[in-house]
C-alpha cells in the first residue's frame, strides 16, 4: 500500500515550502476546526498530521502525557520526543519520513517513562493526511508476564503437594509406623490436600477472568461459626504459629455469600500463616464499627514494602522482594480477597510494615 504525500524537507523538520498553501485558509484543519473536535473528544492519545500543508493537530491526552502544549508544532512535538528518547533519533524520524512518502508504513514501538506505547498511522485520502494514536501497551504486556509467570508457578505448586501426598501414602502402605508417625503423615496429608484445594480454587478464578459473581442466596453467616471451621483445619497444619481469636460481639453476623467469604478469609489466614515463616502470633479480630462489621487479620511476619501497598491487589502482582521471593505463590489470592470484597459492598484493606508484619482489614456493609 503506498501513500502519495509529499515528504518533509528535511530529517530535522524544520524547512517549510512558502509555496504550500495557508492551513490556516481551510476550516477544517484549524485549532479550532473540525478535526480538533474529533481529537478533543477521543479517549486515546491521537494527534493529526497533513504533511501537504505541515498541519499538526494533537489532543489533550497526548500533550499531557508528553508535557507539551497543545497547541505545539510538530517540530516541537518531535524535538520533545528527541528530548525524552521515547525511542533511538533515526527510527524516530525515519518513521514520520515514511508518513510523507510512497513507503509503507508500519506502526512505531516507543517508550518513555516506563510506560510502552505503539503508534498507529490511520490513513484518510481527500486530502492526503494520517492520524497518529498511541497506544499505552504497558499494562497489557505487564499482565502478560505476570500470566506467564503465574502459570509457572501454578505448575511448581501443584507438583510440590502431590509429591508429598504421593511419598506419605506410600510410607503408610509399605511402612511399619506408630500410631503417632502415622497421624502426623496424615495431617500432613491433609494439609497438602488443602493446599491443593487452594492451589484449583485459584485456577477457577484464573479462567474467568472477571469479578466474582455471587451464585446463590445470600444469608445470615455467622462470623464466630465460620472462623471456628477455618480455623481448626489451619490449627492442625501448623505448630510454630499461636493463632487467637477476638469477636465482639460473640452473635456477630454478616448478610453474604458463604463460600466466597470463606475463601477470602482462608486465603488471608494463609497469607498470614505463610508469610511468617519464622513462626509468631496470628491474631484474628472481629467487630462492629460505624454501621459496618470489621474482620481483622494480622502477623508478625516479613512485612511488605511501602513501595509495593498500591499494587497488591492487582491479579498476578507478586512483591519483588529478597524475602518474598523465597516463599512461592501465584499471585491471585488478593486479587481473589478484593473481587469478593467488591461483589459484597464492602472493601478490603493492608497495613504493612517490611520486617514487622502485617494488618489485613475487611469491613462488610451491616445489613439490618
Amino acid at each position: 500500500m503506498t501513500h502519495n504525500l509529499e515528504p518533509i524537507a528535511s530529517s530535522s523538520f524544520e524547512a517549510h515550502d512558502d509555496t504550500r498553501p495557508d492551513p490556516t485558509e481551510r476550516d477544517w484543519t484549524k485549532p479550532d476546526g473540525f478535526v480538533q473536535s474529533l481529537l478533543d473528544k477521543s479517549q486515546a492519545m491521537v494527534c493529526f498530521y497533513e504533511p501537504a500543508t505541515n498541519t499538526f493537530l494533537m489532543n489533550e491526552n497526548l500533550a499531557r502525557r508528553f508535557e507539551v502544549s497543545k497547541s505545539s508544532t510538530l517540530e516541537s512535538f518531535l524535538a520533545r520526543c528527541r528530548q525524552i528518547e521515547v525511542v533511538p533519533r533515526e527510527q524516530f524520524e525515519a518513521f514520520f519520513r515514511s508518513i510523507c512518502s510512497s513507503e509503507p508504513v508500519s506502526t512505531l514501538e516507543c517508550s518513555f517513562d516506563t510506560h510502552l506505547f505503539q503508534v498507529v498511522p490511520y490513513f484518510i485520502n481527500n486530502p492526503d493526511s494520517v492520524f497518529l494514536t498511541w497506544y499505552d501497551h504497558t499494562e497489557t504486556l505487564e499482565s502478560s508476564l505476570r500470566k506467564e509467570v503465574f502459570l509457572t508457578e501454578l505448575s511448581h505448586e501443584i507438583r510440590t503437594p502431590l509429591t508429598a501426598i504421593k511419598g506419605f501414602t506410600e510410607l503408610l502402605l509399605h511402612q511399619p509406623l506408630t500410631r503417632e508417625k502415622q497421624a502426623n503423615m496424615l495431617r500432613l496429608i491433609q494439609q497438602e490436600t488443602e493446599r491443593l484445594e487452594r492451589l484449583a480454587d485459584h485456577y477457577l478464578d484464573f479462567q474467568r477472568h472477571d469479578a466474582v459473581v455471587l451464585n446463590g442466596h445470600m444469608d445470615d453467616v455467622s462470623v464466630s461459626h465460620m472462623l471456628d471451621e477455618i480455623l481448626a483445619t489451619f490449627h492442625a497444619t501448623t505448630a510454630t504459629h499461636t493463632i487467637s481469636i477476638q469477636i465482639e460481639p460473640e452473635n456477630m453476623t454478616i448478610v453474604a455469600h458463604a463460600d466466597r467469604v470463606r475463601q477470602c478469609l482462608q486465603n488471608l489466614i494463609h497469607n498470614a500463616i505463610k508469610y511468617s515463616p519464622q513462626g509468631g502470633n496470628v491474631s484474628i479480630s472481629a467487630f462492629e464499627e460505624a454501621h459496618e462489621i470489621v474482620i481483622q487479620i494480622r502477623d508478625e511476619g516479613i512485612g511488605i514494602p511501602a513501595d509495593a501497598l498500591p499494587k497488591l491487589f492487582e491479579r498476578y502482582y507478586r512483591v519483588e522482594s529478597e524475602a518474598h521471593r523465597a516463599i512461592k505463590g501465584t499471585g491471585l489470592g488478593l486479587q481473589i480477597c478484593k473481587q469478593c470484597m467488591d461483589a459484597h459492598g464492602g472493601s478490603i484493606h493492608v497495613e504493612s510494615v517490611a520486617g514487622i508484619g502485617s494488618t489485613f482489614t475487611l469491613r462488610f456493609p451491616q445489613r439490618r
